[in-house]
């Protein structure tokens, strides 16, 4: 599953694409192969033919019940289409660290050797200029000491959008988050070497994926996390009999 947070209304894709002018999954139609999308805004009532329909935008900000349905939705309906990939961590060719964001104790807790599938969100963002805080050796001890996310040297580097995943992950009602330049121990070659291979299997080992998509850097946030970041317009016409 995918989240892609831009600014404008929070967006949702499944695993399967539908060509053409019509889809289902998505209600609606598209105009042109790269113009306008018209969907079919709910009205409070229900139609087995289309399950998915569009939604006003009532406020500026994300709802994260909506977020937790489309889990839901994915782990009921679709299940194995869209599960993730178990990691195999301290075994074999697997990963041999696995490290994770403790949205909830606000450290980096580290995994070497467990039978235990971790259940996490990923974030993929663009870092660009902006200076950030990073796990390096040498402040890998504060990084993951409880609460080592908000201590000051830390707090005052970390980008907007890191900040705004951590959020969005704690009031989603989920535990763990992964994002490289925390994760990735990256002053050591060592252990980026045994790492980066391994970068599509975290991918895909992700309950949840957010898409940082918009922005030019890792300061610019995800739109709709915080109140007042974005600002949605939509175009609503009704159609009437007659």
């Amino acid at each position: 599953m995918h989240l892609a947070i831009t600014g404008g209304p929070l967006d949702f894709s499944t695993a399967r694409n539908r060509r053409g002018p019509w889809s289902a999954e998505r209600a609606g139609f598209r105009v042109g192969s790269v113009g306008t999308f018209l969907s079919f805004l709910e009205d409070g009532g229900t139609s087995p033919w289309l399950p998915k329909r569009g939604r006003m935008i009532e406020n500026a900000q994300i709802n994260p019940d909506l977020i937790s349905k489309w889990i839901r939705s994915c782990e009921t309906v679709h299940r194995s289409e869209c599960a993730p990939l178990p990691l195999q961590i301290g075994y074999g060719s697997g990963l041999k660290v696995f490290r994770l964001i403790d949205v909830t104790k606000g450290c980096v807790v580290e995994i070497s050797r467990s039978d235990k599938q971790y259940r996490y969100f990923a974030l993929s963002y663009i870092w660009g200029r902006a200076e950030q805080v990073r796990l390096l050796t040498t402040n890998r001890h504060i990084l993951m000491h409880p609460g080592g996310l908000q201590y000051p040297t830390s707090a005052k580097l970390l980008p907007k959008t890191i900040q705004d995943a951590i959020d969005l992950v704690r009031t989603a009602g989920e535990q763990y988050l992964w994002v490289d330049s925390l994760c990735l121990l990256q002053d050591d070659p060592n252990d980026m070497a045994l790492s980066i291979p391994f970068m599509d299997m975290i991918y895909r080992g992700a309950s949840v994926t957010i898409i940082a998509a918009s922005g030019r850097d890792a300061n610019s946030g995800l739109p709709g996390v915080q109140p007042g970041s974005r600002q949605a317009k939509q175009d609503v016409e009704e159609v009437v009999r007659g």
